[in-house]
Protein backbone atom coordinates (compact mmCIF):
# COMPACT_ATOMS: atom_id res chain seq x y z
CA UNK A 1 0.00 0.00 0.00
CA UNK A 2 2.95 2.92 1.09
CA UNK A 3 4.42 1.77 -2.29
CA UNK A 4 0.70 2.87 -4.52
CA UNK A 5 2.45 6.15 -6.30
CA UNK A 6 4.62 3.69 -7.87
CA UNK A 7 1.54 1.37 -8.80
CA UNK A 8 3.30 1.22 -12.54
CA UNK A 9 6.57 0.18 -11.40
CA UNK A 10 5.65 -2.69 -9.34
CA UNK A 11 5.59 -6.19 -10.02
CA UNK A 12 4.27 -9.02 -7.64
CA UNK A 13 6.37 -12.30 -8.55
CA UNK A 14 3.36 -14.95 -7.89
CA UNK A 15 3.57 -18.53 -8.49
CA UNK A 16 0.12 -18.76 -9.27
CA UNK A 17 0.58 -15.91 -11.69
CA UNK A 18 3.83 -17.74 -13.23
CA UNK A 19 2.28 -20.48 -13.81
CA UNK A 20 -0.86 -19.29 -15.51
CA UNK A 21 1.79 -17.56 -17.67
CA UNK A 22 3.05 -20.77 -18.55
CA UNK A 23 6.23 -20.60 -16.41
CA UNK A 24 6.97 -17.07 -17.50
CA UNK A 25 8.25 -14.64 -15.17
CA UNK A 26 7.77 -11.24 -14.92
CA UNK A 27 10.55 -8.48 -15.21
CA UNK A 28 9.13 -5.71 -16.50
CA UNK A 29 9.01 -3.75 -13.23
CA UNK A 30 11.71 -1.90 -10.60
CA UNK A 31 10.06 -2.67 -8.09
CA UNK A 32 9.59 -6.39 -6.89
CA UNK A 33 7.60 -7.83 -4.29
CA UNK A 34 7.60 -12.09 -3.57
CA UNK A 35 7.67 -14.39 -0.44
CA UNK A 36 10.76 -17.36 -0.59
CA UNK A 37 7.92 -19.94 -1.23
CA UNK A 38 7.01 -18.34 -4.70
CA UNK A 39 10.89 -17.63 -5.78
CA UNK A 40 11.34 -21.19 -5.26
CA UNK A 41 8.55 -22.59 -7.39
CA UNK A 42 8.44 -24.08 -10.27
CA UNK A 43 10.02 -27.68 -8.85
CA UNK A 44 13.35 -28.76 -10.43
CA UNK A 45 13.87 -25.47 -11.82
CA UNK A 46 12.87 -22.71 -9.37
CA UNK A 47 11.75 -19.51 -11.09
CA UNK A 48 14.35 -17.47 -8.94
CA UNK A 49 16.96 -18.99 -11.46
CA UNK A 50 15.71 -17.71 -14.35
CA UNK A 51 16.52 -14.12 -13.40
CA UNK A 52 19.86 -13.23 -14.19
CA UNK A 53 22.34 -13.15 -10.59
CA UNK A 54 22.74 -9.62 -11.46
CA UNK A 55 19.40 -8.72 -11.82
CA UNK A 56 18.78 -7.15 -8.61
CA UNK A 57 20.88 -3.94 -7.53
CA UNK A 58 18.86 -4.91 -4.09
CA UNK A 59 17.27 -7.06 -2.14
CA UNK A 60 15.51 -6.17 0.94
CA UNK A 61 14.50 -8.53 3.45
CA UNK A 62 11.77 -8.38 5.59
CA UNK A 63 11.28 -10.36 8.75
CA UNK A 64 14.63 -11.07 8.12
CA UNK A 65 15.07 -13.55 11.51
CA UNK A 66 12.41 -15.77 10.14
CA UNK A 67 14.40 -16.56 6.65
CA UNK A 68 17.16 -17.69 4.48
CA UNK A 69 19.98 -16.12 6.24
CA UNK A 70 20.87 -19.85 7.72
CA UNK A 71 23.26 -22.19 6.07
CA UNK A 72 20.82 -24.83 5.90
CA UNK A 73 17.87 -22.69 5.67
CA UNK A 74 15.15 -24.09 2.74
CA UNK A 75 15.50 -20.48 0.80
CA UNK A 76 19.31 -19.55 1.52
CA UNK A 77 19.97 -20.31 -2.54
CA UNK A 78 17.41 -17.70 -3.14
CA UNK A 79 20.08 -14.86 -1.06
CA UNK A 80 23.26 -16.90 -2.23
CA UNK A 81 21.61 -16.42 -6.10
CA UNK A 82 21.49 -12.58 -5.95
CA UNK A 83 24.50 -12.44 -3.87
CA UNK A 84 25.96 -10.02 -6.72
CA UNK A 85 23.37 -6.88 -5.36
CA UNK A 86 22.97 -5.66 -1.80
CA UNK A 87 20.98 -7.12 1.18
CA UNK A 88 19.15 -5.21 3.19
CA UNK A 89 17.66 -7.23 6.50
CA UNK A 90 14.42 -5.80 8.23
CA UNK A 91 13.35 -7.53 11.68
CA UNK A 92 11.35 -6.27 14.74
CA UNK A 93 12.79 -9.05 16.42
CA UNK A 94 16.68 -8.36 16.58
CA UNK A 95 17.37 -11.02 19.82
CA UNK A 96 20.80 -12.68 19.77
CA UNK A 97 20.05 -15.66 20.82
CA UNK A 98 17.11 -16.44 18.94
CA UNK A 99 18.80 -15.31 15.54
CA UNK A 100 22.40 -16.64 15.69
CA UNK A 101 22.06 -17.23 12.11
CA UNK A 102 20.83 -13.69 11.21
CA UNK A 103 23.55 -11.86 12.90
CA UNK A 104 26.14 -14.08 10.88
CA UNK A 105 24.59 -13.66 7.55
CA UNK A 106 23.77 -9.77 8.09
CA UNK A 107 26.82 -8.29 10.19
CA UNK A 108 26.12 -6.08 13.30
CA UNK A 109 23.33 -3.44 11.97
CA UNK A 110 23.77 -0.60 10.61
CA UNK A 111 21.03 1.31 11.90
CA UNK A 112 18.80 0.95 15.26
CA UNK A 113 15.49 2.12 16.07
CA UNK A 114 14.28 1.04 19.30
CA UNK A 115 10.94 0.78 20.87
CA UNK A 116 11.59 3.33 23.34
CA UNK A 117 12.14 5.87 20.36
CA UNK A 118 9.22 4.77 18.54
CA UNK A 119 7.00 4.62 21.56
CA UNK A 120 8.36 8.82 22.28
CA UNK A 121 7.80 9.22 18.66
CA UNK A 122 4.32 8.14 18.56
CA UNK A 123 4.48 5.17 15.77
CA UNK A 124 4.46 3.01 18.60
CA UNK A 125 1.92 2.36 21.70
CA UNK A 126 2.75 1.60 25.25
CA UNK A 127 2.19 -1.33 26.84
CA UNK A 128 1.92 -3.47 30.15
CA UNK A 129 2.09 -6.84 30.23
CA UNK A 130 -0.71 -8.65 32.52
CA UNK A 131 0.07 -12.95 32.51
CA UNK A 132 -2.41 -14.75 32.95
CA UNK A 133 -2.50 -18.73 34.66
CA UNK A 134 -4.87 -21.19 34.50
CA UNK A 135 -5.76 -24.42 36.22
CA UNK A 136 -5.22 -25.70 33.22
CA UNK A 137 -1.57 -25.08 31.92
CA UNK A 138 -0.22 -28.37 32.86
CA UNK A 139 -2.53 -31.36 31.72
CA UNK A 140 -2.64 -34.97 32.92
CA UNK A 141 -4.56 -37.30 30.71
CA UNK A 142 -7.12 -39.00 33.15
CA UNK A 143 -9.08 -42.29 32.79
CA UNK A 144 -12.22 -40.44 32.54
CA UNK A 145 -10.79 -37.90 29.67
CA UNK A 146 -12.28 -38.37 26.21
CA UNK A 147 -9.49 -37.50 23.53
CA UNK A 148 -12.61 -36.35 20.77
CA UNK A 149 -9.27 -35.89 17.65
CA UNK A 150 -6.14 -37.70 16.93
CA UNK A 151 -3.45 -39.63 19.61
CA UNK A 152 -2.27 -38.57 22.84
CA UNK A 153 1.70 -38.20 22.05
CA UNK A 154 2.25 -38.55 26.27
CA UNK A 155 0.73 -38.16 29.07
CA UNK A 156 1.38 -35.11 30.28
CA UNK A 157 1.79 -31.89 28.65
CA UNK A 158 3.26 -28.73 29.79
CA UNK A 159 1.81 -24.90 28.73
CA UNK A 160 4.09 -24.87 25.78
CA UNK A 161 2.39 -27.75 24.38
CA UNK A 162 -1.12 -25.65 24.33
CA UNK A 163 -2.38 -25.05 20.79
CA UNK A 164 0.96 -26.96 19.21
CA UNK A 165 0.40 -30.24 20.11
CA UNK A 166 -2.75 -30.59 22.53
CA UNK A 167 -5.70 -28.91 22.35
CA UNK A 168 -7.96 -28.36 25.26
CA UNK A 169 -11.36 -25.86 23.68
CA UNK A 170 -12.51 -25.41 27.57
CA UNK A 171 -8.97 -24.06 28.44
CA UNK A 172 -9.20 -21.68 25.32
CA UNK A 173 -13.04 -20.67 25.91
CA UNK A 174 -12.31 -20.13 29.32
CA UNK A 175 -8.81 -17.50 28.27
CA UNK A 176 -11.25 -15.42 26.17
CA UNK A 177 -13.78 -14.98 28.84
CA UNK A 178 -11.08 -13.64 30.83
CA UNK A 179 -9.62 -11.55 27.94
CA UNK A 180 -13.39 -10.38 27.49
CA UNK A 181 -13.31 -9.31 31.36
CA UNK A 182 -9.72 -7.52 31.47
CA UNK A 183 -9.90 -5.54 28.41
CA UNK A 184 -12.28 -2.40 26.81
CA UNK A 185 -14.55 -4.27 24.64
CA UNK A 186 -14.68 -1.35 22.58
CA UNK A 187 -11.43 -0.54 21.68
CA UNK A 188 -9.62 -2.15 18.86
CA UNK A 189 -7.63 -5.25 19.65
CA UNK A 190 -5.28 -7.45 18.24
CA UNK A 191 -5.09 -11.46 19.55
CA UNK A 192 -2.02 -13.50 17.95
CA UNK A 193 -3.03 -16.95 17.86
CA UNK A 194 -0.72 -20.26 17.52
CA UNK A 195 -1.87 -21.36 14.23
CA UNK A 196 -5.14 -20.82 11.53
CA UNK A 197 -7.49 -23.42 13.42
CA UNK A 198 -6.57 -21.72 16.63
CA UNK A 199 -7.38 -18.23 15.11
CA UNK A 200 -10.59 -19.54 13.75
CA UNK A 201 -11.53 -20.86 17.25
CA UNK A 202 -10.46 -17.74 19.49
CA UNK A 203 -12.92 -15.75 17.11
CA UNK A 204 -16.01 -18.22 17.50
CA UNK A 205 -15.37 -17.97 21.11
CA UNK A 206 -15.26 -14.16 21.32
CA UNK A 207 -18.32 -13.62 19.18
CA UNK A 208 -20.41 -16.20 21.90
CA UNK A 209 -19.65 -14.21 24.81
CA UNK A 210 -18.96 -10.26 23.28
CA UNK A 211 -21.04 -7.79 24.48
CA UNK A 212 -21.84 -6.35 21.34
CA UNK A 213 -24.58 -7.63 18.97
CA UNK A 214 -22.51 -7.35 15.48
CA UNK A 215 -21.98 -10.08 13.69
CA UNK A 216 -18.67 -8.91 12.65
CA UNK A 217 -17.45 -7.62 15.71
CA UNK A 218 -14.78 -10.23 15.69
CA UNK A 219 -13.23 -11.71 12.35
CA UNK A 220 -10.49 -13.80 11.37
CA UNK A 221 -6.97 -12.57 9.30
CA UNK A 222 -4.85 -14.85 7.97
CA UNK A 223 -3.30 -15.94 4.79
CA UNK A 224 -6.21 -18.20 3.89
CA UNK A 225 -8.91 -15.75 3.90
CA UNK A 226 -7.55 -14.19 1.24
CA UNK A 227 -9.19 -11.27 0.04
CA UNK A 228 -11.74 -11.04 2.41
CA UNK A 229 -9.15 -11.13 5.15
CA UNK A 230 -7.36 -8.18 3.32
CA UNK A 231 -10.72 -6.82 3.19
CA UNK A 232 -11.31 -6.70 6.82
CA UNK A 233 -7.71 -5.52 7.59
CA UNK A 234 -8.27 -2.57 5.50
CA UNK A 235 -11.58 -1.85 7.23
CA UNK A 236 -9.82 -2.34 10.75
CA UNK A 237 -6.97 0.10 10.24
CA UNK A 238 -9.67 2.71 9.32
CA UNK A 239 -9.90 4.58 12.78
CA UNK A 240 -13.55 6.38 11.56
CA UNK A 241 -14.70 2.74 11.63
CA UNK A 242 -15.25 0.38 14.53
CA UNK A 243 -16.42 -2.75 13.21
CA UNK A 244 -14.41 -5.28 13.00
CA UNK A 245 -13.25 -4.28 16.28
CA UNK A 246 -11.10 -7.87 17.42
CA UNK A 247 -8.92 -9.40 14.84
CA UNK A 248 -7.53 -12.89 15.31
CA UNK A 249 -4.37 -13.59 13.61
CA UNK A 250 -1.62 -15.74 13.10
CA UNK A 251 1.95 -15.76 11.01
CA UNK A 252 0.32 -12.84 9.00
Amino acid sequence: GDFNPLESEIIRVNGEEIRRRGGTIPTNGNVFFSIYQAMVGGGENPYFKDYPQDFFDLVIIDECHRGGAGNDSNWRAVLDHFSGAAHLGLTATPKRTDNIDTYNYFGEPKYTYSLRDGIEDGFLTPFKVKKINTTLDKYVHGSGDVVLEGELEKEEYEKGDMNRVIVIPEREEALVRIMLREIDQKQKTIVFCMNEAHAAMIRDYINKHKKSDDANYCVRVTASEGAIGDQWLRVFRDNEKTIPTILTTSQK
